[in-house]
Formats: structure tokens, C-alpha cells, sequence
């Protein structure tokens, strides 16, 4: 019986964001942006809708001739990204350098459009971060580093792509594990708990880290530690046994 008792998880432990029985909660998220910084690396497309020609496709002549721009990475076949230098500033085909460092994601697509007119009556811009990366580690189903292609990626997107926490996953303490600048600070959150959407680590930052701790009756129910105490209880019960006869 004790160990029945031990090794079951009650409900309220393995839900998220819970609120009262049979009420509703409404919370407010933060208004949240992030901020470009030197280092950052975008995909960045911009169109024609009427002729579907880009500018990468426009100056692929030129790149295949030897001219390749210094801050551009190729990904693969078909994905490209471009550095954030050190001077704050993108170096864009035809567009040149475009100032990034400072500004919102949001800000930076409504500077290409505006840039790209002298050039499309009408631009198409696409813009989303290559090295927004978040290592999810500790009591979830598949622990790594993963890229959130998004440009407001959530606590949720991030545990999403680890195949979300285990039975065992303590929700009520996550630590979090986050770098702004040359500042590490260490915070834990109750993702139980409704406020929680509220908070400042709603929304996860580029290279956060987030580990998951196990409730204590993980350590219960370890390979070791259920033979341990089945060997105790047998050699009490034979005590006794031998000792009442």
C-alpha cells in the first residue's frame, strides 16, 4: 500500500495554467518584443507579388560569378541568413545595409517595405530569426536545443517541440535559465499556476534554458530505490518472523 501510495502523481500536479474548479480566468499576457542585437541572424525574402522575382533571385548571377556577401549563411539548399554585424546593420541585396540592431522584428519588416518600394510597386516581406534557439533539458520527453521559428515563441512552443513534460516533471518549480547581455540570472516559475501567462517568462528569449526538475516520487520510483526498500522490508519481515516463533 505505501508503495502504491507513493508512486501515484495527483491530477493538479500534471496540468498546466490550472484554474479553479468550474471557474474561468482571464489574464493579461505582457505586451512583449524582442529587440535585435550584433550576433542575431535573420531569413529575410522580399518579393514581387505580381512577378513573384526577389531580390536573392535577382542577384543570383552575381553571387554565382564569386561576389557573396560576408554576412551570408547558407543553411541549406534553399535558406539563407543574414549576420547582424557589429556596426548594428544587415547587408542586404540591392537594399545594401539596413540598420537592424534596436529595432523589434515588426519594425524591421516595416523598414524593408519601405526600402523595397523604390524597387516593387508593392513588397512582399518575410523576416523571422535563424538562431532563436532554446535548450529544454531535465523531465521532458525529448530533451535538446530547438529552433522556434516565431517571432513571439512561448514557454509552451518550447516544451511543444521537446514533446512535452513527463508524469514526473515538477511544473511547479521550472527553473529558467536566461542570458541579457553578460548577465545570467536563474528564475523559477509554476507553470500551474494561471498567472503564470502573465508573468515575464511567458514568452522565452533566444538561448534560454530551460530545465525541468522531477517530483520527489520520481526518486521513489527509480530502478535502484524500489529494489532497495522491497530488501529492507523483506529482512524486517524475516526478523520479526524468526523472532516470534
Amino acid at each position: 500500500m505505501f508503495l502504491v501510495f507513493t508512486g501515484c502523481i495527483p491530477t493538479k500536479k500534471i496540468v498546466y495554467v490550472e484554474a479553479e474548479e468550474g471557474g474561468k480566468t482571464e489574464h493579461q499576457v505582457q505586451s512583449w518584443e524582442y529587440h535585435i542585437k550584433t550576433g542575431d541572424r535573420f531569413y529575410i525574402k522580399v518579393t514581387d507579388p505580381e512577378t513573384s522575382i526577389s531580390f536573392s533571385q535577382s542577384t543570383a548571377g552575381i553571387a554565382a560569378q564569386g561576389d557573396k556577401t560576408n554576412n551570408l549563411v547558407q543553411q541549406g539548399p534553399s535558406v539563407h541568413d543574414y549576420l547582424v554585424t557589429e556596426d548594428g546593420q544587415i547587408d542586404y541585396p540591392v537594399l545594401g545595409k539596413i540598420p537592424a540592431e534596436g529595432k523589434t522584428i515588426q519594425e524591421l519588416i516595416t523598414f524593408i517595405e519601405e526600402k523595397s518600394k523604390g524597387y516593387y510597386s508593392n513588397p512582399s516581406v518575410k523576416v523571422f530569426m535563424t538562431n532563436y534557439n532554446v535548450t529544454v533539458l531535465g523531465e521532458v520527453n525529448n530533451p535538446g536545443t530547438y529552433q522556434l521559428i516565431t517571432n513571439h515563441p512561448t514557454f509552451f512552443d518550447a516544451v511543444g517541440q521537446a514533446r512535452d513534460l513527463t508524469d514526473y516533471a515538477n511544473r511547479s518549480s521550472v527553473k529558467i535559465i536566461r542570458k541579457r547581455g553578460n548577465e545570467i540570472t536563474i528564475h523559477y516559475v509554476d507553470v500551474t499556476d494561471p498567472d503564470f501567462i502573465a508573468s515575464p517568462f511567458y514568452y522565452v528569449y533566444p538561448d534560454d534554458v530551460i530545465h525541468v526538475t522531477p517530483l520527489n516520487v520520481k526518486k521513489f520510483s527509480d530502478n535502484n530505490a524500489i529494489p532497495l526498500f522491497l530488501s529492507v522490508i523483506t529482512a524486517i519481515a524475516t526478523i520479526i518472523s524468526i523472532s516470534t516463533r
